[in-house]
């Protein structure tokens, strides 16, 4: 913890929303050699974090996630699809419900650098423990969806506004997007719908700053007259779906937390700047 990130820690907390709090203790190298010692060090540092998003906020919501590995003594590099690695994911997962809170220990990273047999038995043996000693990690592996719903919809959202969005909201000149050329899903579908000769023509103001007004107008009127603004703002809404049906099957006792969720998703969807 230091600078930036325990400033983004403490506001992340004050808001209440739920904070993962991932060491990545290296046997031998970031602690001690030993993994009892290992453990005893890298528990006071996730409790230390849990104590102080509490002193923020009471109650903020946090997800144990340490991320193990040992170093070679020999080599002096970094393994994490080693014995040792899941040893220690099978232990961090029996206290944290020791200490009754959810955990995802960050496992099933194998040394390899192939998809091979090594990176199979090391991905299973890694995973396998720490699954059996009772990780939970069906909370914060819902939580990576719904945050991969939710980014592409903003990217979306962003994208609309940055060509039909208006100038003293936006702050930034209508257009701007196919001036610097940006391939967003418009220029995709646009570039798909159109025929070769056409597809020069229209394809031509993007990635060019001396684009004029009157281009840029035209090639909106050609998108809106082709329903490729539609077909976007479908798939964002596909997206915000999705989100929502995500926060729906989180535990009915997040419900304060589910509601912020949901006026997340409904602002990304309908925002204007």
């Amino acid at each position: 913890f230091w600078g930036a990130a325990t400033v983004a820690f403490l506001e992340f907390a004050n808001v209440g929303g739920p904070i993962t709090i991932m060491p990545m203790p290296f046997s031998g190298s970031t602690h001690p050699v030993t993994l009892a010692g290992l453990l005893v060090q890298t528990a006071a540092e996730m409790l230390s974090c849990v104590v102080l998003a509490q002193l923020v906020r009471p109650g903020t919501p946090v997800i144990l996630a340490p991320y193990p590995g040992i170093m070679d003594m020999k080599s002096a590099t970094h393994s994490m699809g080693c014995p040792e690695a899941g040893l220690l994911g099978a232990a961090f997962a029996q206290l944290c419900r020791r200490w009754m809170l959810p955990c995802d220990i960050v496992v099933g990273t194998s040394d390899s650098k192939v998809p091979d047999g090594q990176a199979c038995y090391e991905k299973m043996m890694t995973l396998l423990l720490a699954a059996l000693a009772g990780a939970d990690t069906a909370v914060s592996g819902k939580l990576e969806a719904l945050g991969e719903e939710l980014g592409v919809l903003f990217q979306l959202k962003d994208d609309e506004i940055g060509l039909y969005g208006r100038e003293e909201e936006t702050g930034k000149p209508v257009g701007t997007d196919i001036r610097e050329g940006k391939k967003t899903l418009f220029y995709l579908y646009l570039k798909n719908d159109a025929g070769l000769r056409e597809r020069e023509q229209l394809l031509s103001a993007f990635g060019n700053p001396r684009t004029g007004d009157d281009e840029i107008a035209k090639l909106l009127d050609v998108m809106e007259e082709r329903g490729i603004r539609r077909r976007v703002m479908r798939k964002a809404e596909q997206l915000a779906g999705n989100a929502w049906s995500i926060i729906a099957d989180l535990s009915p006792a997040d419900g304060a937390y589910k509601k912020l969720l949901e006026e997340l998703v409904d602002y990304s969807l309908n925002r204007t700047r």
